[in-house]
């Protein structure tokens, strides 16, 4: 009110030269008044544009991210594979001999056995057991390499284990011991099987010994499994990828089998795809491969995840959009299409609505305790889901600061959170979005939530 009238009153100021001159006619103080009116209208656009940039910029200093994503710190924070083999080799001493030197093998090709490491991983010879492939190869029990508490020597190790596994008699000889460990049962064959599954992961990817790989894959040991999985990572090798894809369905090795798949990069999404959009296909794989996809976070990635989602694929709904998410998160530059996005978005809000009908719309003691429950978790996905699906058309951090503040609930901070939406979401989707976010009572809540129910698109 006090600038309305404080502009008036300086336009009044203004006249009053102009009308001063007097002129004969009104046609020279007409355009002398729309110049001046004019400039001073530029001069109000550009002031008023630079106040609501100033506006915006601090709404979001007001507000902060709250947390990461669990994922996302934890790759940036860790090397998870590095740990994992480390945490193996560890493993591997009470197993065998032969195991131990091969993941220290593994440390030594990937530069990582630092002096640090070796003092945490060196090896006591009482600790560790005699290895199946220095038995079978009539060595006396003579491992790879010697038991002693000496340093390990890395370039010894390293070469004693090339010039082995680049040896044909060993590849030979190693191939009828495939056969016999196969076909044993017992502890000790696990172990053998081990053995076998982690060192054809040396072997060059063209070696007969490498088809033998599958057995191991399909061994009913998990651990065995795990190895023949790090092997064919290793390898590379596209008649595979069926088969780790059907290991997603197995929580057990479910990583093991994912973390290989990632591996191959690019040239097996399409392949992923496949199953991904096979309505047929078991529901946990399915739901792994999107996350599979999402780890490869390429553009190509990106689109077969929409495709599917754009279909309307309910199954495994809250799957691809945290796919989508993950893959924004880590790379800005990927373009997500706004039809496909908006059209999902409509439908999750549409969704929120519905739940809040039945929640409010009934009240607590019109509903079972367990029903309330239920709607209350869907509602708080759903919700969720709704800002992930924001993040991928608008800024991103915006949009999760916006969401996590809204969930810190308290006053001020989701009185930032929906000031910043005010600010930044198109006037359909803001109108759809407000009365979620509002702090407004759930009768107020419940009554706009019906209005908009119907004014919604669905398109």
């Amino acid at each position: 009110m006090f600038v309305d009238r404080f502009s008036k009153g300086i336009g009044g100021l203004i006249l009053i030269p102009i009308i001063a001159l007097n002129f004969s006619s009104y046609e020279p103080y007409i355009r002398i008044v729309s110049v001046v009116a004019s400039a001073l209208i530029v001069g109000w656009i550009v002031l008023t544009l630079k106040a609501s940039k100033e506006y915006i910029s601090s709404v979001k200093q007001k507000i902060s991210r709250r947390w990461e994503r669990g994922d996302q710190v934890v790759s940036t924070e860790l090397d998870v594979e590095f740990t994992k083999l480390i945490f193996d080799t560890l493993e591997s001493k009470d197993r065998s001999l032969d195991l131990y030197a091969m993941h220290l093998f593994d440390l030594i090709k990937q530069g990582k056995l630092t002096p640090e490491l070796k003092k945490l991983i060196d090896f006591d010879s009482e600790d560790v057991k005699t290895p199946s492939l220095g038995t079978f190869f009539e060595m006396d029990h003579t491992p790879i390499m010697q038991v002693s508490n000496a340093p390990i020597q890395e370039d010894v190790l390293k070469k004693d284990i090339e010039e082995i596994m680049s040896l044909d008699v060993y590849q030979e000889v190693i191939g009828g011991y495939v056969d016999k460990v196969l076909s044993d049962e017992g502890g000790e064959s696990e172990v053998a099987k081990m053995e076998v599954a982690k060192s054809i992961g040396f072997l060059d990817p063209d070696s007969p010994l490498v088809r033998r790989l599958e057995d191991f894959l399909q061994d009913e040991s998990p651990d065995v499994s795990k190895y023949a999985i790090e092997s064919v990572a290793k390898l590379k090798k596209r008649e595979y990828v069926p088969v780790l894809a059907h290991k997603l369905r197995d929580p057990l090795i479910r990583e093991d089998a994912a973390t290989a798949l990632e591996k191959y990069g690019t040239k097996i999404v399409g392949t992923l795809a496949d199953y991904l959009g096979d309505q047929e296909e078991d529901i946990e794989l399915r739901k792994a491969v999107a996350s599979v996809l999402a780890r490869i976070g390429t553009q190509e990635a990106a689109d077969f995840i929409q495709w599917e989602m754009r279909d309307g694929n309910m199954d495994i709904n809250t799957e691809l959009i945290d796919a989508l998410d993950r893959i924004r998160s880590r790379n800005p530059e990927i373009e997500f299409s706004n039809e496909i996005i908006s059209r999902k978005t409509r439908q999750e809000i549409r969704a929120y609505y519905k739940l809040f009908i039945e929640f409010a719309g009934k009240g607590p003691e019109g509903i079972d305790k367990n029903r309330c429950e239920m709607l209350c978790r869907e509602m708080a996905l759903t919700m969720m889901n709704i800002f992930k699906l924001l993040g991928l058309i608008y800024p991103h951090e915006d949009i999760v600061k916006a969401y996590q503040n809204i969930q810190t609930g308290t006053k001020d901070s989701v009185a930032y959170a929906v000031e910043l939406l005010d600010n930044t979401l198109k006037k359909e989707i803001r109108e759809a979005v407000l009365p979620i976010v509002e702090d407004l009572s759930k009768e107020e809540r419940l009554k706009a939530c019906l209005v908009r129910l119907k004014d919604l698109p669905t398109f």
